[in-house]
């Protein structure tokens, strides 16, 4: 699929499905996003060979509304809650999953 379908793709679930987010990256400043909030599935390694997965909360992002790169350690609110990112993970697509914890 070329870029720009993709683009159109998600921007198309972000203006569908997205709420505001108010964004601190770790460099300082702020700045409201929309982003898909959902709860990501995240493997843990306990060191044997049982397969164990928890839920982490994850904020679905366009990369393009970032003024700055999007960095682990950066923060933002979800309406009075506040979450750190703990993983960017870029889709190669245009967009990233930004998986976080909660900090409030």
């Amino acid at each position: 699929m070329p870029l720009a379908r993709l683009d159109l793709a998600l921007g198309a679930g972000i203006t569908n499905f997205a709420e505001p987010v108010t964004y601190r990256p770790a460099t300082g400043g702020s700045f409201t996003l929309n982003g898909v909030w959902r709860a990501a599935h995240t493997p843990l390694d306990l060191g044997g060979e049982t397969v164990v997965s928890t839920v982490s909360p994850a904020l679905g992002v366009k990369l393009a509304d970032f003024p700055v790169e999007p960095l682990s350690g950066d923060q933002f609110d979800r309406g009075l809650v506040a979450y750190q990112v703990d993983d960017v993970q870029p889709d190669g697509q245009g967009g990233a999953e930004l998986i976080c914890h909660n900090i409030s």
